[in-house]
């Protein structure tokens, strides 16, 4: 029961996410800092990657990397991103992520990857490649329009050996990079 009354809880709170991001919310403009967020990402995940068996991995390029943006919007983004790494990854497995140097953050499993037919397609809404998955196929079409959101996208390729890497990129300079 907790475990659906947690997935109902996502499935709302991505809804939300969704309608705030169709209804054109404006985003701020502060500067977030990707490397301190994607660590804020990779500790809240943790948890969930230690219970299934997973490592994850943080990897910054640099110290710091300032980009213009809203935080929330960002850290959701990253979060769905990681959060589907760990259902992909093998037990056992570790999940790498990687920030910079330029305004990019990467997240790289070594599960079953995806296919080439279906790239574009899961960042359609409600879409998933198999029925029986948990989750409303929400995810990964808030990433995307996070990305936009942010004068940005998404882009998986396939990881060296097997897997799927996510690389989430800003089309704009970074205002701060420090190594």
């Amino acid at each position: 029961m907790r475990r659906d009354i947690e997935r109902m809880r996502a499935m709302v709170d991505q809804l939300l996410m969704v309608a705030r991001l169709e209804a054109s919310a404006a985003r701020s403009e502060d500067l977030v800092d990707l490397v301190d967020l994607t660590r804020d990402v990779v500790a809240d995940c943790s948890p969930l990657a230690l219970a299934q068996d997973r490592q994850l991995a943080l990897a910054p390029y640099c110290d710091t990397l300032l980009v213009r943006g809203d935080a929330r919007l960002l850290h959701s983004a990253l979060r769905n991103l990681v959060e589907n790494a760990i259902r992909a990854e093998p037990p056992g497995g570790r999940i790498n992520i990687t920030v910079g140097p330029e305004p990019v953050v990467c997240v790289i499993d070594h599960g079953p990857g995806v296919p080439e037919e279906d790239r574009e397609r899961i960042f359609e809404p409600f879409w998933r490649r198999r029925d029986g998955h948990p989750g409303a196929g929400l995810g990964l079409a808030i990433v995307r329009e996070v990305a936009r959101a942010h004068d940005g996208q998404v882009a998986v390729a396939d990881t060296p050996g097997g897997g799927a890497t996510f690389r989430f990129s800003w089309s704009r300079q970074e205002l701060t990079r420090q190594s």
